[in-house]
């Protein structure tokens, strides 16, 4: 049993999904996956034992969001006061945070999608979830209204209620359910 918390097994399993999204390498996810899979019958047993690991298991189904950041040249343009809003908004569940410059090889030789992201030397946000990155405030950029949400849910839109507005229901219905409604005396 790993009961204590934080448990260490829980905190390698998301620190692995976090290098699988920061390296994007799948082989990190897949040992995420299968730490997760050595504690699956005690976690359906004793769920309240391991809190350490929803984290990953949420990570698992639903993924994680990456986000990269190149500091720009300029010291007081639009993109510098994106990155410092950005840096204050809240997060929450796993993800992974990356500030690259110039000089930063070492994530850029590991991450093919980094290669050249930044060199540019104009300041810019990249959201990266599931193998593929879009630079953030691209949607005007698209074409797509400023007020016109990105979707971009994958499976959690799926999984979401629908719900109808405005729809007329039929008098007959409504009094004909209030029929078995007598008094309980």
């Amino acid at each position: 049993m790993d009961t204590s918390e934080p448990s260490t097994n829980g905190t390698s399993a998301s620190n692995l999904y976090r290098l699988s999204n920061l390296l994007n390498d799948d082989s990190y996810a897949t040992k995420a996956k299968q730490t997760v899979a050595g504690f699956e019958s005690e976690i359906l047993q004793y769920p309240w034992l391991f809190a350490s690991f929803m984290p990953s298991i949420v990570a698992g189904h639903l993924g994680l969001k990456g986000v990269v950041v190149s500091q720009g040249d300029e010291k007081d343009g639009n993109g510098n006061m994106k990155i410092k809003e950005f840096e204050k908004a809240p997060r929450g569940g796993l993800g992974t945070f990356a500030r690259l410059d110039s000089s930063s090889t070492w994530l850029r030789e590991r991450n093919e999608l980094l290669k050249e992201f930044g060199l540019d030397g104009k300041t810019r946000v990249l959201i990266c979830e599931n193998g593929v990155c879009r630079e953030e405030g691209s949607a005007s950029e698209a074409g797509l209204a400023k007020d016109q949400p990105l979707e971009d849910l994958g499976s959690v839109a799926a999984a979401l209620p629908v719900v109808e507005e405005n729809v007329a229901v039929p008098e007959q219905e409504i009094s004909g359910s209030n029929q078995g409604l007598g008094s309980a005396g």
